[in-house]
C-alpha cells in the first residue's frame, strides 16, 4: 500500500493524560526502518509495524489525517512477532478526532460550571454569614480541647 492510498499522511503526538501505563505513540515518529508503525489495512483497522518495546493493548496512537484533522486510536489487539521479536501485528479502535475530545470536554466544563454555581453561591452565603467564623473558632477550639494533654 502506497502512501497515497492510506488516509493517514502525517502524524503528530499530544499528552492525552491517559492512564498511567499505557502510552502515547505517535506514528511519525515511528517511521523509519527497525522503528516503524503503520497501518496494514486501514478498513478493519489492522497495523503492523516494529518497535522495542512493542506496543501493547490499551495503548493510545495519534495521527494526522489527510483532513487535517488529528484522530486517535486505541490498540485492542497485539500480536507479537517471534522472529524478528521487534515485529507485531495489531488491531485499534477509533476514540475519535482530537477537536471533537477537545469540544466534548469544553461543553462538559461548561455544564458542570453550570450546574455547582448554586451550590458555590450558596458556599459563599454561608461562608460571608455573620455567625460562620463563630462556628469555625468554636469547631477549632471544641478540637483542641479533645487532644490529650502531652499532645498540647
Amino acid at each position: 500500500m502506497d502512501n497515497t492510498d492510506n488516509p493517514l499522511n502525517e502524524t503528530f503526538v499530544i499528552d492525552l493524560k491517559t492512564h498511567p501505563k499505557n502510552e502515547i505513540i505517535d506514528m511519525n515518529s515511528h517511521s523509519t526502518w527497525g522503528n516503524s508503525i503503520s497501518f496494514m489495512n486501514w478498513e478493519i483497522r489492522e497495523i503492523t509495524g516494529h518497535m522495542t518495546p512493542i506496543p501493547k493493548k490499551g495503548d493510545i496512537l495519534v495521527s494526522k489525517m489527510k483532513s487535517g484533522k488529528k484522530a486517535v486510536f486505541r490498540i485492542i489487539e497485539i500480536r507479537p512477532c517471534l522472529d524478528p521479536s521487534d515485529q507485531f501485528f495489531g488491531t485499534v479502535e477509533d476514540i475519535g478526532y482530537i477537536e471533537d475530545i477537545q469540544a466534548a470536554l469544553i461543553e462538559l466544563a461548561k455544564r458542570l460550571q453550570e450546574l455547582f454555581k448554586p451550590m458555590g453561591e450558596a458556599l459563599t452565603a454561608v461562608i460571608n454569614s455573620p455567625g460562620f467564623l463563630k462556628l469555625v473558632l468554636e469547631a477549632q477550639e471544641a478540637k483542641e480541647n479533645e487532644q490529650p494533654e502531652a499532645q498540647k
